[in-house]
């Protein structure tokens, strides 16, 4: 079980995960954050500790980006274990939702 620290936030432009701690059973809950700088992922369990988290700069393909961490994410995770998913998505200074884009 992990909490956010200053560490998580120093560590910002680290490509790999900065916490992967899944648990083999139980629901999670899914973040994501696209926008046109970076892309950030948060994997909570249902004690709202924090299990797997994630920044990745977009290099002007921030959808891109989102799939391929998500697609990384599915890879450790199955989406079945998903309960919950939440996004925010600026796209041409306006929010869109995004899933549709990204899986």
């Amino acid at each position: 079980m992990t909490t956010l620290n200053q560490k998580h936030v120093t560590q910002s432009y680290n490509t790999e995960p900065m916490v992967r701690d899944l648990p083999n059973s139980g629901l999670l809950h899914v973040g994501i954050d696209v926008g046109s700088i970076s892309c950030k992922l948060a994997v909570l369990d249902d004690n709202r500790a924090i299990r797997y988290l994630r920044y990745q700069r977009t290099h002007g393909r921030p959808m891109e980006t989102a799939r391929s961490m998500m697609a990384e994410l599915f890879g450790e995770v199955s989406p079945g274990r998903i309960a919950s998913m939440a996004e925010r998505a600026v796209r041409g200074g306006r929010c869109v939702n995004c899933w549709k884009l990204i899986l």
